[in-house]
């Protein structure tokens, strides 16, 4: 699974370009295979041959009488666009089959940029066998996995109250809230150490991108991972009312109860990620933290009648 989630969609599209061929890129031998390909290469073939003849046969039967009678010269013109049209698609073909090595050089590129990443930061050796830190990436796909990684590896969270690395968890799923949180408050006194070391190590991870020539720019990357919500998902945790999170910030309700929900998601993924790593402490942690958020209208079945 591709861990680098800033990048999936362009990489997704670089996938859907390349047409990779089986002998010539994937250097496919096997010769029931090279059979198969064969059979199909001529059964396309005589496709095209069959659609050219029924073409030709039914420009024929409707080509309207031209003043000779006998509509030859209707048949002709036909015949002229349609000899028009296979030369054109021959060079859509043509411009085709030159431009697959490229998007599979690309995309060949662009792995190997990715392994000199997760080498160079330890998610996997030489051999590129998966290493620790790569169990735990492997476990997120709500956030960035590999700043999540870092942070639990480095042990950002092991110290945190329950209610402070349940907010910490917060900004890690803060990408969309950061648009609506236009001017996000500064991080209450407990909280400002877990967000400054979420802050240093997007940092880090945005250095190792640029030396690995993996296009990305440092603030814009940093500037994802916001903390305008981390002061309404700690005092949530501390048990305060919605009523009292919706004085807090200046955006919808709705939008508060979809940022905790996120959390919540990526809660559950750190669970597994800590489980992963053998880590039983940090896995109770979360847990607890999981519990915390989970109450009252945020996690009601309606925002109006609760079952």
């Amino acid at each position: 699974r591709q861990v680098f989630s800033e990048r999936r969609l362009g990489t997704a599209e670089l996938v859907r370009e390349a047409v990779l061929q089986p002998v010539e890129h994937m250097h496919v031998d096997d010769e029931v295979c090279l059979d198969l390909l064969r059979q199909a290469a001529e059964v396309d073939k005589r496709a095209a041959a069959q659609r050219d003849a029924l073409l030709l046969s039914n420009g024929g039967q409707s080509a309207p009488a031209h003043s000779n009678g006998d509509g030859s010269a209707a048949l002709e013109g036909r015949l002229e666009q349609y000899v028009r049209k296979r030369k054109l698609l021959q060079d859509i073909a043509e411009l085709r089959s030159r431009e697959a090595p490229l998007s599979a050089d690309d995309f060949a590129e662009q792995m190997r940029k990715m392994q000199r990443v997760l080498s160079r930061l330890g998610y996997v050796s030489d051999d590129k066998l998966v290493q620790l830190k790569g169990r735990a990436a492997a476990e997120v796909e709500s956030s960035d996995e590999l700043l999540v990684a870092e942070l639990i590896l480095n042990g950002d969270f092991n110290e945190l109250s329950t209610a402070a690395a349940t907010a910490l968890a917060s900004v890690l799923v803060s990408e969309n809230s950061a648009r609506e949180v236009k001017r996000a408050p500064a991080p209450l006194p407990e909280l400002q150490a877990p967000f400054d070391a979420v802050q240093r190590a997007a940092a880090r991870l945005a250095a190792v991108y640029s030396d690995a020539r993996l296009e990305t720019d440092m603030q814009e990357y940093i500037q994802r991972f916001q903390g305008g919500l981390m002061n309404v998902v700690y005092a949530w945790c501390e048990g305060k009312p919605f009523s009292e999170l919706c004085k807090m910030c200046s955006i919808f309700e709705g939008s508060i109860v979809r940022h905790i929900r996120r959390t919540s998601e990526l809660l559950e993924e750190l669970k597994s990620a800590a489980k992963a790593i053998g880590n039983e402490e940090l896995f109770q942690k979360f847990d607890e933290g999981s519990a915390l958020i989970r109450r009252d209208i945020v996690f009601a079945s309606s925002l109006y009648v609760e079952s």
